[in-house]
């Protein structure tokens, strides 16, 4: 689906004509549900953060407007903490 629409803002009525051109369906066969995109937009961008900051997750955390607790819950979430990441952190939330 395109959504065109004049001016620098896009608006409903754009999205209701790219809805309604023959063929476009809301949620084609075989297609994910908005929160299965959402979560595999969220860990696609986690992965290439870290890519970018080679690993460092205080700065991944930061460019990505996230507590670094919260973002190594979002690792967790997504299976993308190594077993040495995962002895580490429940060490140091122990001692914490």
């Amino acid at each position: 689906m395109v959504a065109l629409g004049t001016g620098n803002e896009i608006g409903p009525e754009a999205f209701r004509r790219a809805a309604n051109e023959p063929g476009a369906e809301p949620f084609p066969e075989g297609t994910l549900s908005l929160p299965e995109q959402v979560e595999a937009l969220e860990r696609s961008l986690i992965v290439k953060t870290l890519k970018a900051v080679s690993g460092n997750q205080s700065e991944a955390a930061r460019r990505l407007g996230l507590g670094r607790g919260a973002l190594i819950e979002r690792l967790k979430k997504y299976g993308l903490l190594s077993l040495r990441e995962q002895v580490t952190t429940l060490r140091l939330g122990a001692t914490g």
